[in-house]
């Protein structure tokens, strides 16, 4: 039985298109056109959202050569977007979810002293985290970086957002998870940008725009192009 959601999961990705934004950066842009059609509803401006994949993705080459971790807080807009990603993995071992998870298989096994109340509240608990914070946690924190320095932002926060899940704490974890969970879930509301809907282009113009976390979900774009042209300004600048 535990094998039957892997093995659906697994055909699943056969019907699978490939990510439009890979295709574009490997100058197929007919598939990356074919992709995005395939994913967007019909009324959606494919081809103007592909243009501005296309535009974005060359400004990032352009600077490609330059980057490295010190690039992360050079200015606000990179410290905040290097802040956010870093935090947002690190919601997941504020959780606690690390420890419920690891711990309850290792409580006395071979007995059933746990009792089928604890079996029950922590299949609960694993599957909240797998259905919410995990999975959001991965798709925000890789979301919101700059194009230009999306995989070092990402390399940066994986590990700091293990180092929490690692690190042995002592008996007393239930004084630790429940206030960091406080912390977590106030941050989340305040701090954490909502970025449902969004292409990666409008994401970097909003957080150019440094419009509130808040006001992400009603912020009108304007066009990535202003994005794009402030990042080949200050790379004429640097040059």
């Amino acid at each position: 039985m535990i094998h039957i959601v892997p093995g659906i999961l697994a055909i699943g990705l056969f019907f699978i298109p490939e990510s439009p934004r890979w295709l574009a950066a490997n100058g197929q842009l007919q598939k990356a056109e074919r992709s995005l059609r395939w994913l967007r509803p019909q009324e959606w401006s494919v081809g103007e959202e592909l243009g501005e994949m296309n535009a974005a993705l060359n400004a990032e080459r352009q600077l490609q050569a330059k980057v490295g971790y010190s690039e992360l807080f050079r200015n606000p807009i990179d410290r905040r977007r290097t802040t956010v990603a870093v935090l947002t993995l690190t919601t997941q071992a504020a959780s606690g979810a690390m420890f419920v998870i690891g711990q309850f298989y290792t409580m006395e096994p071979g007995t059933q002293r746990s009792g089928k109340i604890l079996v029950g509240l922590s299949a609960i608990y694993i599957v909240a985290y797998n259905g919410f914070i995990a999975p959001y946690a991965w798709v925000s924190g890789g979301e919101l970086p700059s194009q230009r320095l999306r995989s070092h932002t990402f390399g940066l926060a994986a590990v700091i957002g293990f180092v929490g899940a690692a690190l042995n704490w002592g008996p007393k974890y239930g004084y630790i998870w429940a206030p960091s969970c406080v912390i977590a879930a106030l941050w989340i509301y305040f701090f954490l940008p909502e970025v449902k809907g969004r292409t990666l282009e409008e994401i970097d113009e909003m957080l150019e725009a440094r419009v509130p976390a808040r006001k992400f979900a009603t912020y009108r774009c304007t066009g990535q192009h202003a994005v794009v042209e402030k990042i080949e300004t200050e790379h004429c600048e640097k040059a």
